[in-house]
């Protein structure tokens, strides 16, 4: 499976892994489009749990600061997949994971016979387990794809050592006089 293309703000802040030069990059990434910050809030078509996980979601991407408007949809389909998961999760606990499937005869079922068969339902959570998965992942709401993710933080003034460090020295002459 291929890696993944890393974002170029990842690229800058990791540095110039692919020599491709610092200005470069920089280039790169003023021409990205920036979409508009802010999330709507859960469309009310949305069933119940699928409105609860997705105002739950919305929350944690605008705390991250990575809540966009063009990813409504994406956030919306991933809530429905995870309503779904879980409904159909509840269905296999209440009716058992492997269930028994009428055996048929011309189109008509034998009396007596049935052969048994995983539950539809159980395939149905799986999938859309995987869809919510693949947009935890993306989104950065698991630890290990935190790990990889960044967002530009304003560092406060007070504590920035770098920027102490980095400012102007004194000259011989300045600091005799300050002794």
């Amino acid at each position: 499976m291929p890696t993944p293309r890393k974002p170029t703000k990842t690229q800058v802040s990791e540095g110039d892994k692919s020599k491709l030069g610092k200005h470069v990059l920089a280039a790169k990434l003023a021409a990205e489009p920036h979409a508009q910050s802010g999330l709507p809030p859960a469309p009310k078509h949305l069933p119940k749990r699928a409105r609860e996980v997705y105002e739950f979601w919305r929350e944690q991407l605008e705390l991250m600061q990575i809540d966009h408007k063009p990813d409504a949809q994406g956030l919306e389909a991933a809530s429905m997949a995870y309503c779904r998961a879980v409904e159909a999760e509840m269905q296999v606990t209440r009716e058992g994971q492997v269930i028994d499937e009428p055996m048929m005869y011309k189109g008509d079922p034998i009396k007596g016979l049935f052969r048994k068969k995983r539950h539809p339902a159980s395939i149905t959570a799986v999938a859309n387990w995987l869809l919510v998965k693949a947009f935890i992942t993306e989104y950065g709401l698991t630890p290990a794809a935190r790990t990889r993710l960044t967002a530009d933080r304003k560092p406060e003034a007070a504590n920035d050592l770098n920027k102490m460090l980095s400012g102007p020295r004194l000259t011989a002459d300045e600091r005799a006089k300050l002794q």
